[in-house]
Order: structure tokens, then sequence, then C-alpha cells
């Protein structure tokens, strides 16, 4: 009786602590990915902060040691939040940012067409969308 006493014990224990961890993972983790140059991309919240904040919603996003670029289709709703935003041909348009790292400059929210203007000054830097 003893023996099975002991496996039952070990058995509710080892269950105690596999719900512990994925307890503790699921609330300690973030689904974060740095970009470098001060900023980090929040897959949760869809957005970019650093010293600049990229609102949501970041539909896509490129990286490198010099520049960040980032496709964004804003929330249809003005947040508090973002007020200080332009965003010249409304909320159901995509726009493109681009920034940065070195100068900590950014360039955004932009349409497409002024996007692949100024990427090409950045030729070799981040692969476009």
């Amino acid at each position: 009786m003893d023996k099975k006493k002991s496996i039952i014990t070990i058995f509710l224990l080892a269950i105690i602590f596999l719900i512990a961890w994925a307890t503790i993972t699921f609330l300690f983790s973030d689904d974060s990915e740095d970009l470098g140059g001060g900023y980090t991309y929040y897959s949760e919240q869809k957005m970019i902060c650093g010293k600049y904040q990229i609102p949501p919603t970041i539909l896509e996003y490129r990286y490198n040691s010099e520049i960040i670029i980032v496709k964004q289709h804003p929330t249809k709703y003005k947040d508090i939040m973002y007020t200080d935003y332009n965003y010249p041909l409304g909320r159901d348009t995509i726009y493109y940012w681009i920034i940065e790292k070195k100068s900590n400059t950014i360039i955004g929210p932009i349409n497409y067409n002024e996007f692949s203007k100024e990427i090409s000054k950045y030729k070799g830097a981040a692969e476009p969308f």
C-alpha cells in the first residue's frame, strides 16, 4: 500500500509542477522582439515602441542594423494615446514608416509611392515589402 501511495503522490506532484510551470510561463512570457536601436515590436498589441511609437495595427515589419521598415493599417477609431498622428489619406489606408536607428529619426506615416522613393535611399539596408 505504501508503494501505491508513493506512486500516486509522485504523479500528483508531477501534475502540480507541470500546471505551475505552464502558468508561470504564460504569465511572464511576452511576445516581443527586440528590433535594436531601443525599439521593440509587441505582437500582442501589434505595435512598435521606442523613442517613437508606431501604433496598431502593424501588418509587417523588417529590420536590420540600420533601419526598421513598417507596413501599418491604423485602427479605425482615434485612440486617445495616438491623437498626434496625422493620417492624410484617412484611417482606411495602409501606411509605411521608416525608422533610422543611428540618427533616431522617423519617416511616416507615408503612402506607398512616398515609401518607394524614400526606401530607395537605403539600397541594401532592408528588403522592402
